[in-house]
């Protein structure tokens, strides 16, 4: 794994990958799959947009890659309040196989409904100039949706796969079918089972941490 130091201000990351699900996440910076609430009462979920690249499953795995494709956008997450070692914790997770590099996403506002067809992936905001759709989470047609009014746009950090472009010319990959059929085999124990309406959240910015509290004082309320 490549990637410049990482001063604290600027640890905001775009995943588009198994780092998405949230108990893989938290088990590559604090050890399991549901943390204490005070380790992670700093990080903020998003849904968000990367724009001209593509997302693509790697062949004999069940995570993505992503490479340079205009026109098209790429439906993850984007999460702040990440500690330096949190990132330095998701630097060795990564390998070699990633860099680390700063792009801009487009943030999806939290619980809207869209004007039109209700996915943003669908609109014509998220299509290229040549009219494609995009590559987004493959969850076409449902309502319940955030929105790209008012987005906002964000400078983070993203983990780019650095082997040849050729190996990503596979199917997209599929966020929920990696939840719900992938993820459990692979992760073993403490795996976290996200329901449909939970893929939503976490692609939408909807979805919370759940509340777990540890007996340690912590030096606010000594």
């Amino acid at each position: 794994m490549s990637g410049p130091p990482v001063p604290a201000k600027d640890n905001a990351m775009f995943f588009y990958g198994s780092l998405m699900a949230p108990c893989v996440l938290f088990s590559k910076i604090h050890g399991c799959s549901e943390p204490y609430s005070h380790q992670v009462r700093n990080l903020q979920f998003h849904g968000a947009l990367l724009s001209d690249f593509s997302r693509h499953q790697l062949p004999d795995v069940v995570y993505p890659g992503i490479t340079a494709n205009p026109g098209k956008e790429v439906h993850g997450t984007l999460v702040t309040g990440l500690t330096n070692r949190d990132v330095l914790k998701l630097d060795v997770y990564e390998s070699w196989d990633y860099d680390r590099v700063k792009v801009k996403v487009r943030v999806l506002e939290r619980g809207g409904k869209t004007g039109g067809d209700g996915d943003p992936l669908d609109s014509e905001d998220s299509q290229g100039s040549s009219g494609e759709e995009s590559d987004g989470d493959s969850l076409k047609g449902e309502q319940d949706k955030g929105s790209l009014a008012g987005e906002e746009v964000v400078e983070c950090w993203v983990y780019l796969y650095n082997k040849p472009a050729k190996i990503l010319e596979g199917s997209e990959w599929d966020f929920r079918e990696f939840c719900q059929v992938k993820m459990p085999g692979w992760f073993g124990p403490g795996v976290v089972m996200y329901s449909d309406e939970d893929v939503e959240d976490i692609l939408y910015g909807r979805w919370k941490p759940r509340e777990v509290y540890s007996n340690v004082m912590l030096p606010a309320q000594i």
